[in-house]
Order: structure tokens, then C-alpha cells, then sequence
């Protein structure tokens, strides 16, 4: 992989938010945190070895569609890259994260697995 001249990244992650207050709902918010934290910190070492310039953002979303289009518009970025498990739903019709967004977003989007190492 060559890195192109000037090139940045933003990786973003999006965790859902998680209402009221207990251990249990403490716990859940602190893994689901230290979850993302960890993804982002791999990708980032990864692109960093080769040259990119990187920086990561934590997002507490309730729509993760919403938060992207949000970000993307926000910021004027040129392209979007999207990890999706390609077909893991909780229901056969359910339309996945990925597929919202392909629909009228405001940039191209790629769409890579991110259950592959």
C-alpha cells in the first residue's frame, strides 16, 4: 500500500447510548467504549505504518447512518469507507447498517468486511 501525498483519515466509530444508570448499564458502556477504542486504535497503527495521517472519533449514536452522514457533511470529506458483516442481521429483512447508507449518500462509499483480517 502507497499512501497518496496529503491523504487524511478520520476514523470514526459510533457506539449506541445506553439510557439509565446501573453497574450492569455501566459496565455495558464502558465495554462497548474500550471496544471501539481498541478497533480504532488497530486500524490506526495499521494505516500509520504506512504513512496516513489518522485521527479517531468516538461518537455515541443511536443511528449509526444518521452519525455518518452527519460526520461527512460536517467535515466535507471526499469518500467514505464503511466496515459491514455483510448479511449479519437480527432479521432476514432488516436492512443493515450499510445498506441505509448507500442510498443518497452525500459522497462515494466503500463498503469493506470487517470481519476480515
Amino acid at each position: 500500500m502507497v499512501p497518496m501525498t496529503g491523504a487524511q483519515m478520520t476514523l470514526l466509530a459510533t457506539v449506541p447510548p445506553t439510557g439509565g444508570t446501573s453497574p450492569e448499564l455501566d459496565t455495558l458502556r464502558q465495554a462497548r467504549w474500550k471496544h471501539a477504542e481498541q478497533a480504532l486504535d488497530s486500524a490506526r497503527k495499521f494505516l500509520r505504518d504506512y504513512g496516513y495521517y489518522v485521527r479517531t472519533r468516538i461518537q455515541v449514536a443511536p443511528d449509526v447512518a444518521h452519525a455518518l452522514r452527519a460526520e461527512v457533511k460536517e467535515n466535507h470529506y471526499d469518500l467514505a469507507v464503511i466496515g459491514s458483516h455483510f448479511g449479519h442481521r437480527d432479521e432476514p429483512c432488516e436492512p443493515s447498517e450499510a445498506d441505509k447508507l448507500l442510498e443518497g449518500f452525500p459522497v462515494p462509499i466503500v463498503v469493506v468486511n470487517s470481519r476480515s483480517k
